[in-house]
């Protein structure tokens, strides 16, 4: 049974991230996820702040967390506190970026000699070490075994997640007459349960 987020109380700062800020509650299962008006550049070195950002955001996330939730995909969102402010469930995050592919883009096409724009014959997943001093740098599942990260139950659950969101997502937009080119996920994990993290925004 989830909590009554209007009895949780904002307590000490657990994680200043660079758009988001993360806060203990009275009740240590949950924190209060803040948005910032904060934007970071695709190069990752720069932060520009853009007005309104972290309502925006918040919105579009907490839309997307409970439409992935009606198809029985598990996340820590919780509900929404405020107009900035999102109730999450405490997860251990795995260090890993998962990116989703299904439209040859950027580098990606470069690296591989794709026509830019190119549409995949199936999604391609790949992992990312989250470290931002050593430049994510692409790994796959035998270092987070090797690592002691994650093990082989964690990792198999993680890829289908993945794709199950990248199938609903995708269909979500086509029938918007949009195309899901690429994008990025975070889990985390929680009394052996692994769940989509983070936030699907901007």
């Amino acid at each position: 049974m989830e909590v009554n987020i209007k009895k949780l109380e904002k307590e000490s700062l657990f994680l200043d991230g660079k758009t988001k800020k993360l806060y203990q509650t009275n009740n240590p299962d949950y924190l209060f996820m803040e948005y910032k008006n904060d934007l970071v550049v695709p190069d990752g070195k720069k932060i520009v702040r853009v007005r309104g950002k972290s309502q925006i955001n918040n919105e579009v996330s907490s839309y997307i967390f409970q439409f992935l939730d009606s198809y029985h995909i598990p996340n820590h969102y919780v509900g929404r506190l405020d107009e900035k402010t999102t109730v999450v469930r405490k997860v251990d995050i795995v260090p890993i970026n998962v990116v989703i592919r299904n439209i040859a883009a950027g580098s990606f096409a470069k690296n591989y000699k794709l026509d830019e724009g190119q549409v995949l014959s199936a999604p391609v997943i790949e992992f990312y070490f989250k470290n931002d001093k050593l430049g994510n740098p692409m790994i796959n599942e035998y270092h987070l075994y090797a690592f002691g990260y994650s093990n082989q139950d964690e990792v198999r659950t993680i890829q289908r997640l993945a794709a199950k969101v990248n199938a609903v997502l995708r269909n979500f937009f086509e029938r918007r007459n949009f195309k899901l080119v690429d994008f990025k996920l975070e889990f985390g994990r929680s009394r052996n349960n692994i769940y989509l993290a983070d936030e699907i925004s901007l």
